[in-house]
């Protein structure tokens, strides 16, 4: 869960600043975040931001989405997101650097442009140390997930 303050820098991106409480996996973290929102060249959302916890831990994740909008309602959206821890955090079953990668596709149905459901399928691949920690723990390093929801802001 992430609360975040926003700042305009730019037409086109926002510096952002804020917490970030993980409750799972355990140990439970508490982080101080700071990163960049906004619309890169060709319409791409991209996020970034870095993450420093209350134990010292620094990590970064990095995003990218792009809406293909195949009516005014219905819009299928492909994301690939990056996650860079910057040192092996064991008791969290992190390993340093590029840990890991999700790509995912989403379709959703805009009732208003505050309010969508949506409904998609999410693969992740665990890579390096952490790939080790997850077949230690006896977990598979990559797996598919289906995903059913709803997204909306005020």
């Amino acid at each position: 869960m992430q609360a975040l303050w926003s700042h305009a820098i730019n037409p086109w991106f926002d510096l952002q600043m804020g917490a970030c409480q993980d409750f799972r996996p355990e140990p439970q973290r508490t982080h101080a975040v700071v990163g960049i929102q906004g619309l890169a060249p060709y319409w791409f959302e991209v996020n970034g931001a870095a993450f420093v916890s209350s134990k010292g831990d620094v990590t970064a994740r990095a995003e990218a989405e792009y809406d293909l909008r195949i009516t005014t309602r219905v819009i299928l959206q492909p994301k690939l997101e990056l996650k860079l821890p910057s040192q092996d955090v064991p008791e969290l079953g992190m390993g340093g650097g590029m840990t890991g990668a999700s790509l995912g596709l989403r379709l959703r149905y805009e009732f208003s442009p505050q309010f969508a459901s949506y409904i998609g399928a999410q693969w992740e691949q665990s890579f390096g140390a952490t790939k080790r920690y997850a077949r230690a723990e006896g977990e598979d390093p990559s797996r598919f997930t289906l995903v059913l929801g709803t997204r909306f802001w005020f």
